[in-house]
């Protein structure tokens, strides 16, 4: 909404409705997924198009994530020198995120494989995760 655009009722009781949508989804908007990525497909052929249906999602996202969603206590320090450990915090993230980025329509847009790059942040990914590997120092 812009400041420009006087609030009304009605604007308030979509936002009370979509939340209360939200709360009963555990957290996750109600989206059809494969409407979504069929628009994203549109939207990134010409992202500043005048009819794109939904802007074009993007994200830069960064590896702090990982620990409020995963249920563990950050360790930047070790995020950043043990690779491995890196690796495996941010594929189990991504499992968890997959569940709720699966495309049923098969898109091409749709993240398909794992990589090393830093995983994103869904509310509704909430766990408990407990590393295989133990840290440098012998602890866990």
């Amino acid at each position: 909404m812009s400041v420009h655009v006087p609030h009304r009722p009605e604007h308030l009781a979509m936002a009370r409705q979509l939340l209360a949508e939200t709360r009963a989804h555990d957290g996750l908007a109600p989206v059809d997924l494969e409407q979504f990525w069929a628009d994203q497909e549109i939207a990134t052929r010409d992202p500043f198009g005048p009819d794109i249906p939904q802007v074009p999602l993007g994200a830069i996202l960064t590896g702090e994530c990982v620990y409020d969603e995963l249920g563990i206590e950050e360790d930047c320090r070790r995020y950043e020198e043990d690779a491995g450990w890196r690796l495996e915090l941010n594929i189990a993230f991504n499992d968890l995120a997959e569940r709720i980025t699966a495309n049923p329509g098969g898109s091409s847009n749709a993240p398909t494989t794992r990589t090393n790059s830093q995983p994103c942040s869904t509310e509704s990914t909430r766990a408990t995760f407990a590393p295989s590997s133990s840290r440098k120092d012998g602890t866990t």
